[in-house]
């Protein structure tokens, strides 16, 4: 047996890994600051305690001047999020474990900003039965211009370098590897 395995071997093992569940979900980096007093980030989790701005794993706080703060007077619980984004999907996930509810949104689709974000915070509005609850459809209308305003440029500046009139090489000799200048990524066609 190797000294990797060996060592692997005599560590703790718990009978239940659900054992470990709060040393998993207790935080390991800082998430910047709101005005809540516990924003941490944990096993892919944000982990939060009200009042508390949620989706700042997603991308809307980049397309908002600032996320709004969700506040309630009868929850001081901790509560977890989760916003995840890939190519065809975007989701987020919130948990109130003290209550058992948890709060799902999926899309199949990337709209013009994090929309289940928006929807999963509409929806945690109405659990902790915020009053007055925030308007989240304006974050989203200021969201939606700022994604356009960014495609437009891409285009503006794709349109500005494009050469005219452009003969399209024959596909076969389009295939190959393709790497970033620093090497960070490459792609395989």
């Amino acid at each position: 047996m190797g000294q990797s395995v060996a060592g692997l071997s005599s560590t703790y093992r718990p009978e239940s890994l659900l054992s470990e569940t709060e040393t998993a979900l207790s935080g390991h980096a800082f998430i910047n600051k709101s005005s809540g007093p516990d924003e941490l980030y944990a096993l892919g989790l944000g982990k939060v305690t009200l009042p508390a701005q949620f989706g700042k794993m997603g991308f809307n706080p980049g397309l908002v001047d600032s996320m709004p703060v969700i506040q309630s007077s009868n929850w001081s619980n901790i509560i977890f999020y989760h916003n995840g984004a890939i190519p065809g999907y975007s989701n987020c996930l919130i948990l109130l474990p003290s209550h058992q509810v948890v709060i799902v949104v999926l899309t199949n689709s990337i709209s013009q900003r994090d929309t289940a974000d928006w929807v999963a915070q509409a929806l945690l509005q109405a659990v902790l039965d915020v009053k007055p609850p925030i308007n989240l459809i304006i974050l989203a209308e200021q969201a939606t211009s700022k994604w356009n305003d960014w495609y437009r440029a891409i285009a503006e500046a794709l349109a500005k370098e494009r050469t005219s009139n452009t003969a399209e090489p024959p596909h076969d000799e389009l295939i190959g590897i393709y790497w970033h200048t620093i090497k960070a990524q490459l792609l395989d066609v």
